[in-house]
This record gives C-alpha cells, structure tokens and sequence, in this order.
C-alpha cells in the first residue's frame, strides 16, 4: 500500500500527459468531440491551477480547431485566470493562442473579443516572451500586432527573431502568419519563399498543427502567376476540408473560387456558391465570415457575366450582408461584382470609402479597382491605380504584370481602336481575368 502511495504522483502525471497527448492527437485530425471527450478525463489527473490550465488551454485549441471561437475563447480566458491563481502569468507559448484566434479569426465569433483585452494580452505576452526569452512565442505575437496594425515594421522584428534562432522548429506556426501578411503587403515571391521553408520544416516535425496552410498556398501561387500550383493546393483543401468545420469549410470553397474566377470556370463558381449557401443554411448557429462573402459575390459576376441578371442581382444582395472580413477583403470582391453589374454609382461609392478611411490599401484591392475601372472606362482615374499594381508586380509577380498590361491594352483600344489580345493573361492560364476585362456592362 505504501509503495503504491508514493507511485502515485508519477501515476496520476503520466495519465495527464497521456490524455493531453491523446487529445492533441485527435485535434490534429478534427476529431473534435473525442478531443473534447479526453480533455474532460484529463481533468480528473490534474493537481493545482497550473495543472487544470494545461488542460483549459488544450480544450481551446480543440474548440477553435473547430471553428467555436466562442468557446475557445473562453477556456484559453479560463487558462489565463487560473494562472493568475497561481501567483503566476500564462506561459509565453499560451499568449499567440489567444490572440491569434481574436485576431486573425474574429469572424469566427458570434461575439467578438473585446479590442482592448486584446491589446492587453499582446503587450503582456510581449513583455513575458521577452522576459523569458522565448523568442519563438514573441514572433508570432509580432505578426500578430502586425496584421491588427498593419504596421510591416513588426513583421520584419519578427523575422529578425526567426533568422537569429539556432532551432527553426518552434518559429513554424509563426511562418505561416508570416506568409500571409507578405501576402497582403504584395511581397508574393517572399511569402513563397517563407511558405517552402515552412513545408521543409514542417516535414521534420511530427506536429499536424504544423502543416503547411495550403489556403495561404493557393493565393501566394495565384498572386505570382501559378495557376496549376494553386489549382492543386485548392483541391487538397477542400479534401482536408470535409473533416473540418463548417465555417472552416468556407474557407477552403473561398480558395477554390479565387482559382474558378482566375479560369474563367463561371459555372463552377455558381456551383461553389450553392454549396457554400447549403452549408450555411445547414448550420444556423454557425458565425461565418467573408469565405461566403467571396463565394456569393464571385457567383453574381459569373451570372452576370452570362447575362443572367436576376440571378446576378439576388446573389449580390446576400454577398452585401455584413458579415466580418479582413481589411479590404469584402471590400474587393463586392466591388468586383458591383463592376460586372454594371452599377456605377455603387463602384464609386465603396471606391470612396476605403479612399476615406487614410489606410495603405493593399493591391488586392487596387487590383479590383483597375480591373473595375477598366470595365466602366473610367480611364482618367485608372492611372493613379496602376502605378500601385506596378509597384507590386515589381516584386516579380507575373500575373500582375500580364494585368497591368492587358488593361493598357484596353485603354489603348478604346482610344485608337486597336484590339487587345490579352497574350500574357492567356498563356497564363487566367482566362477569367481576361474576360473580365473584355466586359462592358450594358447599363452600366
């Protein structure tokens, strides 16, 4: 009896990282309700509040795996107070969980997470990574600040930290935030390069919830001008995808779609949009973001494109619903529809108002605005825009360059009469663009 007594400490830790290993295991794979299932055990194994926060911390990553940010947002607050508890602040490792999922995911909320807590937690998680010198954990939360701000300035701080580290593995997670603002700020061959490096060192690692992210692939591949490359990581995505979520669902359609409007596959656009609105529909209690916003906006310019007008309008009536994107994201694809309808005033009006809000506006959207602009023949503001998507192609992305020259093309034709060809979009591959361009909206 007396040996079994001193046994069991050493018992009871090893059942509790048993669990927590076990839950992890099963969250890598989306098996959410089993993970969830383990995570209740696991509580049973642990002794003080640090203990049962390995745990809460553990059961918000499942959740927000998930796609229940509400409630992955609670047991990390839970972690978080259960620290406090103990006299001690959360781990350095414990902050990017938060604050990535109020940041990056705010559409995943039904209730969003108030901005100054998260404020709070990226200072607090800052100062604590540099205290204890985890340089891995300051990163993300750098990227993190970066991408709430839109300051490039801690982005490159952070990559700093990544360059100087003697063991790339634990900056993993970190590279795939990293690809995304590169991706945002028009560095398209950077982000390329981050997500290689990202896929080598993920393949050393045993950890799933490493993987590369292939929605960061699909548009990394699609802004250079790789077509086919992001033509097959859309098409692994939506595979992974049918083990997700619902609103993670919407995100791999939403990749699919950029690669459909690239093509020109207007039919399949419209099949996408009717999947995507079954899903929601299936799912009421479900918050959704800009994921259905681009496949419903996507879908109208493909019926309009075909002179399906009716369709064309009720698809960018729901496209308008106000649903949480990032910036400039809902933006653009609800101007690129509003072009292909043909309504002008509406074009202008949204122009406006991101020229209103005294923010670097990123060249997605500009790209929009040109390729808009081109269809209304709006050829005097035009040039203002182009000049910032040259500055981007600078960067060595070819399709924007084949853009930027098949809108000249067209400008050039409706001044001298000449007949644009389009040749750098078409050996491209981006038909979609290209017609998009060709586009005069009858009332418009």
């Amino acid at each position: 009896m007396g040996d079994a007594k001193r046994q069991w400490p050493a018992l009871r830790s090893h059942a509790l990282d048993a669990h927590l290993a076990a839950g992890r295991r099963y969250t890598d794979r989306f098996a959410h309700e089993r993970a969830v299932e383990i995570y209740a055990r696991a509580q049973r194994f642990t002794v003080g509040p640090e203990e049962a926060a390995r745990v809460e911390l553990a059961m918000g990553d499942a959740f927000g795996t998930n796609g229940a940010a509400d409630d992955a947002w609670t047991h990390y607050l839970r972690a978080c107070e259960l620290h406090r508890q103990a006299g001690t602040h959360p781990p350095a490792e414990m902050y990017p969980a938060l604050v990535e999922l109020a940041v990056y995911h705010e559409g995943m909320f039904r209730r969003p997470p108030d901005s100054v807590l998260v404020q709070t937690l990226l200072d607090e998680g800052q100062r604590v990574a540099r205290d204890t010198k985890d340089s891995a954990s300051q990163a993300r939360l750098l990227a993190a600040q970066s991408f709430a701000s839109g300051d490039l300035q801690h982005l490159r701080e952070a990559l700093g930290l990544f360059e100087a580290a003697a063991d790339p593995l634990p900056f993993v997670p970190f590279l795939r935030r990293a690809a995304t603002l590169q991706i945002r700020a028009g560095a398209l061959l950077d982000a390329e390069r981050t997500l290689s490096q990202l896929e080598t060192f993920a393949a050393r690692s045993r950890r799933g919830d490493w993987r590369p992210s292939l929605e960061t692939r699909v548009h990394a591949a699609l802004g250079i001008g790789k077509l086919a490359q992001a033509e097959d990581a859309a098409r692994r995505l939506v595979a992974a995808s049918a083990a997700w979520g619902p609103h993670l669902r919407t995100h791999a359609y939403r990749g699919s779609c950029h690669v459909g409007l690239a093509r020109g596959d207007w039919r399949g656009l419209c099949e996408l949009a009717a999947d995507v609105q079954r899903l929601v529909a299936d799912n009421p209690d479900t918050p959704f973001c800009y994921a259905v916003t681009t496949t419903t906006a996507f879908a109208a310019v493909a019926h309009a494109l075909e002179a399906r007008w009716t369709e064309a309008q009720g698809l960018l009536a729901r496209a308008e619903a106000p649903l949480q994107a990032e910036p400039f994201e809902r933006e653009g694809v609800l101007l690129l529809a509003y072009g292909t309808l043909g309504r002008r005033w509406d074009a202008e009006r949204l122009i406006r108002e991101v020229e209103a809000l005294g923010t670097p506006i990123p060249w997605h959207f500009r790209r929009a605005e040109a390729v808009v602009l081109t269809m209304l023949q709006g050829w005097e503001p035009l040039e203002n825009v182009l000049a910032s998507l040259e500055a981007a192609a600078s960067g060595g992305s070819q399709y924007l360059a084949a853009l930027v020259s098949a809108i000249r093309e067209e400008r050039d034709a409706a001044r001298h009469g000449s007949v644009p060809g389009h040749a750098g979009l078409r050996d491209l591959g981006y038909l979609g663009w290209s017609q998009l361009l060709s586009h005069r909206p009858a009332n418009a």
